[in-house]
């Protein structure tokens, strides 16, 4: 690099910082680490504040030379605000982007006492932020700058509101790392078992039990057909009750609590069962599609706006305890089945939901951002980056 460009790159390089709620190893989380390391491979330095403790990602961070601060050990937005102001303003940032609704507090706060674009995030469902933040709902959403919204059900919700200006709004989908998710084989077992598998926190709004019901009721005419549910979560006594009751203790149903292993437990199973209410886009949808297995879930949030154009699986209705254990019992007896689904799925991640993408995507947003808040020089600069100058 010639000494002009190394001058320049130091005066004109985009900056981001990215706030988030944690650095652990669940699906927003596991989205915070896409988005910095995307930035960080495009030429943006990058800066990500924690206002959690620390995280399985932390040290993948570092590894990318991305700079990262944590402020769990604080309580609340008002004592944590001051360091994280204090780590910000040496760091300059063009754009500070938020993760988690509740973290737009965060980001459109240091966005206006700094100058910078606010970027907030919504990941559940509309309604769902909505109860999750009570009245600090309208000012989470209408304080930063732009809103990035990771799936297009909570997209149409938002832009119906008669208080949220839909032009603020920007869709910004979850990606995939398929590096983690090797090609399958075609997912037959021996003596025809057939492992189903259901990962996620064991709360009401997951419907684990239709799960466990579905599971049970499938084994009746499948007695191979095993599950396995990954997760942990206030529900997990009820679960375990329900499924010894229904006779699934100890070898039709294995409780595996916490893991952080779920990409190689995804490529042991055979079948992806998802049962919530309330989603945003199911990141582990994703992953069990990335993983080439084939999906039976309800249509919460964007599940079934992935899982139908992909042909990757069945939509069944919500709390549908008989429709599940049919799609569960018709997958389990086809192998060729499975593999065709499997398939189908992985392939539409590749083209649709690939983290190799997510670098463009991110500049693209921050170029329209930049261009509705008429941030001339920003837009310069994302444009710049984005043209690899």
């Amino acid at each position: 690099m010639r000494p002009e460009d190394i001058a320049r790159r130091g005066t004109d390089q985009l900056r981001v910082a990215v706030v988030t709620a944690s650095l652990g190893m669940a699906g927003a989380e596991k989205q915070a680490f896409y988005i910095a390391r995307a930035l960080a491979e495009a030429g943006v330095a990058v800066r990500v504040l924690n206002v959690n403790r620390g995280g399985a990602y932390e040290d993948a961070l570092r590894e990318l030379n991305v700079e990262t601060r944590s402020f769990g050990w604080l309580p609340g937005l008002p004592l944590r605000l001051p360091l994280l102001m204090s780590a910000l303003r040496g760091f300059r940032p063009d754009i500070i982007q938020s993760v988690h609704a509740y973290t737009n507090a965060y980001s459109s706060i240091a966005g206006r006492l700094l100058g910078a674009l606010s970027i907030g995030g919504l990941r559940s469902d509309f309604q769902a932020c909505m109860t999750d933040n009570g009245r600090f709902s309208r000012w989470l959403l209408t304080w930063p700058n732009a809103i990035a919204v990771n799936s297009r059900r909570a997209l149409e919700d938002a832009s119906q509101s008669d208080w949220l200006d839909a032009s603020r709004l920007h869709y910004l989908p979850n990606a995939i790392d398929l590096a983690a998710f090797p090609d399958r084989p075609t997912g037959q077992t021996a003596n025809g078992e057939c492992t189903c598998i259901c990962v996620g926190r064991l709360l009401p709004s997951k419907r684990v039990d239709v799960f466990v019901r579905a599971l049970a009721l499938a084994r009746l005419s499948r007695p191979g057909v095993r599950g396995v549910v990954v997760g942990y979560g206030p529900e997990s006594t009820n679960l375990r009750r329900l499924a010894a009751e229904l006779g699934l203790l100890p070898d039709g149903l294995k409780f595996l609590g916490f893991r952080f292993d779920v990409a190689g437990l995804l490529q042991q199973s055979s079948i992806f069962v998802f049962c919530s209410e309330s989603e945003g886009t199911p990141n582990v949808i994703l992953e069990a599609m990335a993983a080439g297995l084939p999906v039976v879930t309800t249509p919460a949030g964007d599940a079934a706006d992935v899982v139908e154009p992909a042909a990757a699986g069945y939509i069944v209705p919500f709390g549908d305890v008989e429709a599940t254990s049919v799609a569960i019992t018709q997958l389990a007896g086809s192998p060729a089945l499975r593999s065709h689904l499997g398939k189908s799925g992985r392939d539409y991640i590749a083209r649709n939901r690939a983290s190799s993408d997510l670098g463009p995507r991110l500049l693209k947003m921050y170029a329209e951002i930049a261009r509705n808040c008429s941030r001339e020089e920003l837009l310069k600069r994302v444009v710049h980056c984005a043209e690899g100058r």
